[in-house]
């Protein structure tokens, strides 16, 4: 019995080490009237792609939902530790246009005790933000290509 109990808390505490990690790519286009507003959000978490499109007044209604699966992950550690490279790069921002659609690339690094990391990307919009990290790159493109597929 004390067998089992010692395997138990050596799985259990090795998966309370594993951290998860899932990207997010948001998008909407501007100061535009109530009617035409619209808002697309692309969720990556280990091999599943989920792309939701809302629009008209308030952003409330659903025009379009896909899932997939992602494109060349065969391991979400990889995920985890491009997100964890990225989150030592250096991130810069400036001012950009007003009233212009935005888009906003973003990993969140979580561990199973609900601690959570955003790591900045890319964003592009009201603020230009860049992560010069080639993890963020790598990622961004990587979000790009599996969201489009969907």
């Amino acid at each position: 019995m004390k067998f089992i109990g010692l395997i138990v808390l050596v799985f259990s505490s090795a998966s309370a080490l594993a951290v998860d990690a899932s990207l997010v790519y948001t998008s909407t286009n501007g100061t535009v009237s109530p009617r035409y507003r619209s808002r697309s959000t692309c969720t990556i978490i280990g091999s599943r792609v989920s792309r939701i499109t809302l629009g008209g007044f308030g952003n409330a209604t659903p025009r379009e939902t896909r899932t997939g699966w992602t494109a060349g992950v065969r391991n979400s550690q990889a995920i985890v530790t491009l997100l964890q490279q990225a989150s030592r790069g250096r991130v810069s921002s400036a001012p950009g246009p007003i009233g212009g659609g935005t888009q906003t690339y973003e990993g969140i690094l979580s561990a199973p005790d609900a601690r959570y990391a955003p790591v900045r990307l890319l964003s592009i919009g009201g603020v230009r933000m860049r992560n010069s990290s080639r993890a963020a790159q790598v990622l961004v493109d990587f979000i790009n290509y599996n969201c489009n597929q969907q």
